[in-house]
């Protein structure tokens, strides 16, 4: 548990340049596509790597760009 205020710095990154991930990992795709963004026009969201692939934290779908 952390109790208190945390702040991380995270380096925007394009979904297809991320490093190759560990389970747990966070990072900040600068391009990976928010609910509601089309194809080639995404803005960047938080993604998490769940074993498999990039999760997009605010669908829970795999990320895209």
């Amino acid at each position: 548990m952390i109790a208190g205020c945390l702040s991380i710095t995270l380096t925007p990154t394009l979904l297809a340049n991320l490093p190759t991930p560990a389970e747990g990992m966070v990072a900040y795709a600068s391009n990976a596509r928010k609910n509601g963004e089309g194809v080639g026009s995404g803005t960047g969201c938080l993604v998490f790597y769940d074993g498999s692939n990039w999760i997009a934290v605010d669908t829970g779908a795999t990320a895209a760009a």
